[in-house]
């Protein structure tokens, strides 16, 4: 949702990717990431490590 609110239909077409982060972890760094990111080309960076 927030990826849709933040980004339209940019951070919706990454929901894909989030979905496939396999740890907690990894999921709370995203979540930070998307708290401070500025553009949705921050998060296409993290989702392709």
């Amino acid at each position: 949702m927030v990826l849709e609110v933040k980004y339209g239909d940019l951070g919706t077409a990454l929901m894909g990717r989030v979905k496939e982060l396999g740890t907690i972890e990894a999921l709370e760094r995203f979540k930070e990431l998307l708290k401070a990111s500025a553009s949705v080309e921050n998060l296409k960076g993290f989702l392709s490590k």
